[in-house]
């Protein structure tokens, strides 16, 4: 009895090839990296002057949609309440950027008729309205049924004055 194996009875063979085949992997030119700021904690301790207060951790998110919530400049446009004049954008980021670490909570934010920012926040002790404006926020507060205003004069901002007073009303809650 035989056994019939693969090699003995194949008839397919395997030659060399006349041509040697090279691949290269393409050269992908990689795009340059985006400018990165710095940020104070890059730096070493001994360089930091003065203090360097970090935002709240929803800055992000309030800057986004005040951004998104800017109106068009389009001269037919009539602005109907649901968009932010230009300017009260600015002035709304820099506020939100001065203070957000002294403030209550995040806020809820909207448009008043006019263009202003309105941010309501809310503690278990009470609540807290910021309106912002072109030239001022004006805050209400209402604490264990006491109400407090507090105006902020945005044309001649001054950011410790600025942080001063809202952290003092921010304390009350």
């Amino acid at each position: 009895m035989s056994f019939a194996t693969a090699d003995a009875y194949s008839t397919i063979g395997l030659r060399k090839p006349t041509v040697n085949f090279w691949y290269e992997s393409p050269v992908i030119e990689q795009p340059p990296l985006p400018h990165v700021e710095s940020w104070p904690s890059d730096s070493k301790l001994e360089m930091l002057i003065g203090p360097t207060p970090s935002g709240a951790l929803w800055l992000p998110a309030v800057e986004k949609r005040i951004s998104a919530s800017i109106a068009m400049t389009d001269s037919e446009y009539v602005n109907d309440g649901s968009w932010l004049d230009a300017d009260v954008a600015g002035q709304a980021l820099a506020f939100f950027q001065a203070t957000s670490d002294v403030l209550p909570s995040e806020p809820y934010i909207y448009t008043s008729i006019e263009g202003d920012l309105v941010a309501e926040f809310r503690t278990p002790r009470g609540s807290m309205t910021s309106i912002v404006g072109k030239s001022s926020v004006i805050n209400f507060a209402v604490i264990d049924q006491t109400v407090i205003k507090a105006t902020l004069d945005l044309t001649d901002w001054d950011v410790d004055k600025a942080r001063d007073k809202m952290r003092d009303l921010a304390a009350q809650f």
